[in-house]
């Protein structure tokens, strides 16, 4: 009976995960996908998604960087980010008059970054789709809420208190993704309830043998 229980307690974490976790979106870095800070302002080039190249994504302005940084210890530091701009996704020939918009909250950025380690962090809010024929865009929508992070190559110098790029700006990729509202967490929250009173049902005939 103990392994039943296991299991039991198993499928419910199982569920739970399924509900709470959303699959990523994928950024493709290419030549237009480019990160560019002068000033401490960052400016972020166009970007496609990997697999749907009819899409192209765009940023609707720039933003600002604070200074001085946080130090993080072992030459890593660390800022926060001002400014709300607007993110858009344009579609192709099989959606023609399909867009997604939402509005862009960069929260920080960091040059503690290694490989697939992302080091800026924005907040999407009021994501809207117009159209209905692309699947990624579709799916992004499912949510007025979402995260965006990226990867790409920055480093700030204390002295200058200054945030650079390479020369021409460095290539960035990442993830984007929704992120579930509280009614949708709740109403799965709900449909484990009975799983996990089964399981609770089973310890108790376990302890009664």
């Amino acid at each position: 009976m103990k392994k039943l229980t296991v299991m039991a307690a198993a499928g419910a974490a199982l569920a739970l995960t399924t509900v709470a976790s959303q699959a990523q979106l994928q950024i493709s870095s290419g030549t237009t996908a480019l990160a560019n800070i002068s000033a401490n302002v960052l400016t972020l080039g166009n970007f496609g998604i990997t697999g749907d190249s009819s899409l192209v994504g765009s940023f609707g302005g720039t933003f600002s960087i604070n200074v001085p940084a946080t130090a993080l210890g072992g030459g890593f530091y660390s800022s926060t980010i001002n400014g709300t701009q607007t993110l858009r996704i344009d579609t192709g020939a099989g959606d023609p008059n399909g867009y997604l918009t939402a509005l862009v909250t960069l929260i920080s950025i960091n040059n503690s970054g290694g490989i697939n380690t992302p080091n800026v962090q924005i907040n999407l809010s009021n994501i809207q789709y117009t159209g209905s024929g692309d699947a990624d865009l579709a799916y992004l929508a499912t949510s007025t809420l979402g995260y965006l992070e990226l990867t790409t190559q920055v480093g700030y110098n204390a002295g200058t208190q200054q945030w650079t790029t390479a020369p021409g700006g460095a290539t960035y990729s990442g993830q984007l993704a929704p992120v579930p509202e509280a009614n949708t967490v709740i109403a799965g929250a709900l449909m484990l309830l009975p799983l996990g009173i089964g399981a609770v049902r089973a310890i108790r005939k376990e302890r009664v043998a």
